[in-house]
């Protein structure tokens, strides 16, 4: 079982620093039970600024400390042609008026969709397919293929551009099976496409390839899909991209632009009654300090806590978790509005029978 710990004088200058937080209220913002399937977070407009979003089977939904702000039924019927299940969405940027939008979603019982979705906008009822192009890379003397496609996250920028550019970045959980036969396994990677944004591959660059199977103790990652969030906005110098491992009971933090050298640092605190099932995280800048929030949401048969946690230029301390709280068991995903930790305050949404903003001071 998990304890909230002391904390140590590195982990209290660091929130001191950062901005100690602790939970200051608790609303309801909809009350409508849904079948959740998956979140992110998306800006709608200039006029609408930042929502948390949640997916419900076929259908969107955006939220903000209002509440239920805009919707779309359904919106991918047309590419996928019958009964499916969205999973993931994420915005590479998020100007009003000017994001770019990705989703993802299977065919209702099967997990095999390697096609991402995209819009110009939040111009949900226009997605048109991103095909794979080339999903195929090395590791350790072993070809593998992407399999499944389990999360986005995207670093979103808060100015124009395309998907294309070098800046944009945006990034998705997958499984991944070695070519010859052998054990699968989770991993992360980095998306790049085309101009007319029509096919999708994995990014590399003269240093590496923007894709790793591997755990902080050098391992494969579990065959199983697991949770992302990256962080965006803030003052950091760098951002970082956090990876729930749900069998292993581990968060394990990247440079988001060099995955391949393996995650910076890890948090792990077995659990035997709770498994990680989602995270999301934020960062902050303070001169030559970076600073990731992170919110872990673990899940078992009859419970659910939250769990955050800092981390300090990529690396937590051994007592970096400063605030514990138990939320419904029946709570499947959390998700923010992609505010990033610089605002006045910060806002969490636990999606279950009830989404709940949670506000943070």
């Amino acid at each position: 079982m998990k304890y909230k710990a002391k904390l140590s004088l590195l982990a209290l200058s660091v929130l001191a620093g950062a901005g100690c937080y602790e939970l200051a209220s608790a609303t309801t913002v909809f009350s409508s039970a849904r079948s959740w399937t998956g979140t992110g977070h998306a800006s709608i407009g200039s006029t609408y600024g930042k929502h948390s979003v949640g997916l419900a089977g076929q259908d969107v939904l955006t939220f903000d400390s209002s509440g239920l702000r805009s919707s779309w039924t359904a919106p991918a019927m047309s590419v996928f042609g019958g009964a499916h299940v969205l999973t993931s969405i994420a915005q590479t940027h998020s100007m009003g008026f000017h994001e770019h939008t990705f989703v993802h979603g299977n065919l209702a019982g099967r997990t095999d969709n390697l096609d991402l979705l995209y819009t110009y906008q939040t111009n949900l009822t226009a997605l048109r397919r991103v095909q794979p192009w080339y999903i195929r890379f090395w590791d350790a003397g072993t070809y593998f293929n992407v399999v499944e496609i389990c999360d986005l996250a995207a670093a979103s920028l808060p100015s124009y551009g395309n998907p294309a550019d070098l800046e944009s970045h945006l990034f998705l959980s997958f499984r991944a099976c070695p070519e010859g036969g052998g054990a699968c396994a989770g991993g992360v990677l980095e998306v790049q496409v085309d101009t007319a944004i029509s096919q999708w591959w994995i990014r590399s660059n003269q240093q590496g390839t923007q894709v790793t199977l591997r755990k902080p103790d050098g391992t494969r990652f579990s065959n199983e899909c697991m949770p992302i969030s990256v962080t965006s906005y803030g003052e950091q110098s760098r951002q970082y991209l956090a990876v729930g491992d749900p069998s292993w009971d581990e968060i394990s933090l990247f440079d988001a632009n060099r995955l391949w050298e393996g995650p910076l640092g890890s948090l792990r605190v077995a659990d035997t009654t709770r498994n990680i099932k989602d995270v999301y995280v934020e960062g902050r800048g303070d001169g030559s300090t970076d600073y990731a929030f992170l919110a872990v949401l673990w899940r078992g048969s009859t419970s659910a806590t939250l769990e955050h946690s800092v981390a300090v230029n990529g690396t937590f301390a051994s007592d970096a978790t400063h605030l514990i709280e138990t939320v419904p068991s029946d709570v499947l995903f959390i998700e923010g509005r992609g505010l990033g930790a610089e605002g006045t305050s910060a806002a969490l949404y636990t999606y279950g029978s009830r989404v709940i903003q949670r506000t943070y001071q």
